[in-house]
């Protein structure tokens, strides 16, 4: 047999693609993807050599590939890329809580760039992304998925005292939406880049720093956390136990 294709249907301008074929299949492995072509089957010999009706068929988009979801490079998006695939025209990107395409969601359809910014309504949680190709005649698989996730926010309104109770430093902060854990940081300078960490994993939003050098000012930091997501450093505050000991030199409790 021989195999015809053309774009259009008309056999008389069609080229052929195959020949001496012994069975009754064939396989266009040089078909453009998504374009849609006419075929006829002809015979070699016999007493009929003519054409056969035709057939249209299309070849698949392929899925997308390397798409990439953000960890949390964003308190405010989680950005997801792919490569371009030939013969799409637009892409379609999916998410799901689970990594599983048969509870994803279409989030966003006709995208003709190769990006797409996400913004998922909680900060700290993974989400999960696959990418569709899309054209007039086909539309491909999902794409592998690629998790990512919006970096948390950094705590508010943290607060140190200031004398006080006088025997410890309180320092106190707003929750974060999703957060497990808090760590707290502590430096003699206004630096976080000097600074140490002095408590992990705390689980509440107060922290009380017993420190044998609590009566020297220290500026204190918090960054909220979880097991994906660690904020940025919050905005610092400084706070001190008891009255500092270079404005009470002879200890009654008393500013000189």
């Amino acid at each position: 047999y021989e195999v015809w294709r053309n774009f259009i249907d008309d056999s008389g301008s069609a080229t052929r693609v195959a020949d001496n074929l012994a069975t009754n299949t064939y396989d266009d492995t040089s078909a453009f993807p998504s374009q849609l072509y006419y075929y006829w089957v002809k015979p070699k010999n016999g007493p009929i050599l003519r054409f056969s009706l035709s057939d249209t068929g299309i070849r698949s988009l392929s899925p997308p590939s390397s798409v990439q979801a953000s960890n949390g490079s964003s308190t405010e998006n989680i950005d997801v890329t792919w490569s371009a695939v030939g013969g799409a025209t637009s892409y379609e990107v999916w998410r799901s809580t689970v990594n599983d395409t048969n509870s994803a969601v279409r989030i966003a359809t006709n995208i003709a760039v190769t990006s797409y910014s996400d913004s998922p309504s909680l900060q700290g949680f993974v989400y999960y992304y696959w990418v569709r190709a899309v054209s007039v005649f086909s539309r491909s698989g999902f794409s592998s998925s690629d998790w990512g996730f919006r970096r948390f926010p950094s705590p508010q309104s943290v607060a140190a005292t200031d004398g006080t109770p006088s025997n410890r430093v309180v320092v106190t902060w707003q929750a974060v939406l999703g957060a497990v854990y808090y760590e707290v940081w502590r430096n003699a300078v206004d630096n976080t880049g000097s600074a140490t960490l002095y408590a992990d994993f705390v689980s509440d939003t107060t922290y009380e720093d017993f420190g044998g050098d609590i009566y020297t000012p220290h500026y204190y930091w918090v960054r909220a956390k979880n097991a994906v997501s660690t904020s940025d450093f919050s905005a610092p505050d400084t706070g001190f136990g008891g009255i500092p000991p270079d404005l009470d030199s002879d200890g009654d409790g008393v500013p000189d």
